[in-house]
């Protein structure tokens, strides 16, 4: 089992206190700095296999619950970052938060991409859960979940793909719209986070979200002249609607 080590940090996002709280202050500023730096030491520790650093910044209690749903306590998740260093998968930060609440506590949300030498792309999202022990901040625990992998697109003629724009009725109170934006359709609908639709064949389309790992497919029905009359939503395998095309 390989750990995947985040090395390349983008600028950093969002600093929030708590539910309340003012994270423009000083004192705010001060923590954010140093979780930061403290961050980048973690990484940099599990690149180089610091045995000595890693003890430093785990707490005793520490777990890391790998995507596949293994929970890795303490020793083993240091012993084998120590054994594989040099060896993991380097993984880029996409976009990041950083919730403090109080003084003695942090949760890290990392939404990350790792691209394997044949160009195949991983997504995942992660957890990471601080506390300042003493007068020393740790680890606690970090959880880390698969996200979707962006389907490579099927090629499809750009009439047809226009022929799907439009408004279709899944009930009284629900509808699905579908857009186009510079030759890419765009569905959307209250309530769900996926939105380009990703031709997987000339009618049936991936439902794709980066920050969600639902499979979800939209196909699109014809008549016998050819009009397209309705959208099919699948999820993992189930119908869920039928929509009738309104225009």
């Amino acid at each position: 089992m390989i750990f995947f080590i985040i090395v390349s940090l983008t600028a950093f996002n969002t600093i929030t206190k708590g539910q309340a709280g003012n994270p423009d202050n000083g004192y705010d500023t001060a923590i954010r700095r140093e979780l930061i730096q403290l961050r980048q030491t973690f990484f940099d520790a599990q690149k180089q296999g610091n045995r000595f650093l890693l003890e430093q910044l785990l707490a005793d209690s520490f777990y890391f619950v790998h995507s596949t749903g293994v929970l890795t306590k303490r020793k083993e998740f240091i012993e084998r970052t120590v054994e594989q260093a040099g060896r993991q998968r380097e993984l880029e930060v996409l976009d990041q938060q950083l919730f403090i609440y109080g003084d003695n506590t942090a949760v890290w949300l990392t939404r990350s991409v790792g691209r394997s030498s044949d160009g195949t792309e991983t997504n995942f999202r992660a957890t990471d859960v601080l506390v300042k022990i003493g007068k020393q901040w740790q680890w606690v625990a970090v959880n880390s979940t698969k996200l979707s992998t962006r389907p490579k697109p099927a090629p499809v003629a750009a009439d047809l793909l226009k022929s799907y724009v439009g408004k279709y009725q899944i009930n009284d109170d629900k509808t699905f719209i579908v857009s186009e934006e510079n030759g890419i359709l765009i569905g959307q609908s209250i309530g769900v986070r996926q939105k380009e639709l990703i031709p997987r064949s000339a009618t049936e389309f991936v439902w794709f979200s980066p920050d969600s790992n639902a499979d979800m497919r939209i196909s699109f029905l014809k008549d016998e002249t050819g009009h397209v009359t309705h959208a099919v939503l699948q999820s993992e395998g189930k119908e869920v609607w039928r929509a009738k095309k309104l225009n």
